[in-house]
């Protein structure tokens, strides 16, 4: 009989199941079956294409903040996060969202150590960009980029982004999905848990402290803040 990896248990219809009511998440796996007879359950399921939308919004309340200098309304945030920040599914980039009554209640992007090259999505041509942002657009979000770069360590497991719906926050959904990232890293054989978190953001790393997370470095340049309107960020990390 051939073993199940982690990734095939998710994808043969089981889910990782993480209770709201209890505040802590279960490291059994469950079944469809089994699911269906709990109550007050939070699903953490790979994400699929129709849970998209809800992602870009909880995305766009959670970040847009961040993207303002380079775009200049609602529309254009909820593009630039479909074009730039989400959705790009390479190999070593696994995207998970947390369901709660069939709604998405947030969304993890975790992302592990490069073992070989692989192709991503195809995404829009650099003419294509160029058109909808304009050559200011483009430097900017190479600059963005720049202040959220992050090479990805031998033994590491990087959580790039974290969000939650607006309801659903203080509830507990977020550490649970840090509890899931961990719990993935480990069963790649990883030691290390990592994240950024920006300077302007104090309530988000005292979620990461409150999980077992420790500064560990800080970024500031002389540039961040009047190109992208961000002081600086945090390097974070747990040891696993």
């Amino acid at each position: 009989m051939t073993k199940k990896t982690w990734s095939s248990i998710l994808t043969d219809s089981y889910y990782a199941v993480f209770s709201i009511k209890r505040g802590f998440f279960t490291s059994k796996w469950l079944s469809i079956t089994e699911e269906k007879n709990m109550k007050y359950e939070i699903e953490i399921i790979p994400s699929k294409q129709e849970h998209q939308d809800e992602v870009l919004q909880i995305f766009n309340d959670g970040f847009s903040s961040k993207f303002q200098f380079v775009t200049q309304n609602k529309d254009q945030q909820l593009s630039f996060a479909r074009d730039f920040a989400l959705f790009h599914h390479e190999s070593q980039n696994l995207n998970f969202v947390a369901v709660l009554n069939g709604h998405v209640a947030g969304f993890l992007l975790l992302k592990l150590p490069i073992k070989h090259k692989s192709k991503s999505k195809k995404g829009l041509s650099n003419h294509e960009l160029l058109r909808k942002y304009g050559l200011l657009g483009i430097v900017k979000t190479i600059l963005l980029g720049a202040t959220f770069y992050h090479k990805i360590k031998e033994g590491e497991a990087y959580i790039d982004t974290l969000g939650v719906a607006p309801k659903y926050r203080g509830k507990g959904v977020g550490t649970q999905l840090i509890n899931f990232a961990e719990s993935i890293a480990r069963q790649k054989g990883l030691s290390r848990l990592s994240l950024l978190v920006i300077y302007e953001n104090p309530k988000a790393q005292k979620l990461y402290e409150s999980c077992g997370f420790q500064v560990k470095s800080s970024h500031s340049h002389w540039w961040m803040k009047r190109s992208t309107g961000i002081s600086g960020s945090y390097y974070m990390e747990k040891e696993i």
